[in-house]
């Protein structure tokens, strides 16, 4: 089996992102996060796979994260001595398999002044940059 990078990117879908974030940490009735969320805090790396796995759900939340068919970005968190780290993945259905990026130090996912909804939307710009990057790096292995 080949692998070729996807002729489509991921892109951020701005309608389906604003009423997300609306739904997610601004209205009382469906809120999950307050605006003071941060997350660097411990505990806050399944926040982020959370919002990260529910933008792509084209049924739960409309897909405010559109990619390739049968591609999906993921996070991973490890724990360690030092606060944790990250890592942006994108897993390929069709070919059973993940493709990660580099490890970052969790104090560094987000500026150290954004919290709430402007952190959340940092990240979902990093992941959407991030499993782009991995997709040109597959394209480039052809």
């Amino acid at each position: 089996m080949s692998i070729t990078a996807p002729r489509r990117p991921f892109r951020v879908r701005e309608d389906a992102l604003a009423a997300f974030l609306d739904a997610h940490f601004t209205n009382p009735e469906t809120r999950v996060l307050d605006e003071d969320w941060d997350p660097r805090d411990l505990g806050s790396d399944g926040d982020i796979a959370d919002i990260v796995r529910l933008i792509q759900d084209q049924e739960i939340r409309g897909g405010a994260i559109e990619g390739p068919a049968d591609h999906e970005i993921t996070f991973t968190y490890a724990d360690d001595t030092d606060g944790g780290g990250y890592q942006w993945s994108v897993y390929l259905r069709d070919a059973g398999f993940y493709v990660g990026g580099h490890w970052n130090e969790m104090r560094k996912i987000v500026a150290s002044d954004e919290m709430g909804v402007a952190a959340a939307r940092s990240i979902i710009d990093e992941a959407v940059s991030q499993a782009n990057d991995l997709m040109r790096r597959i394209g480039d292995l052809r």
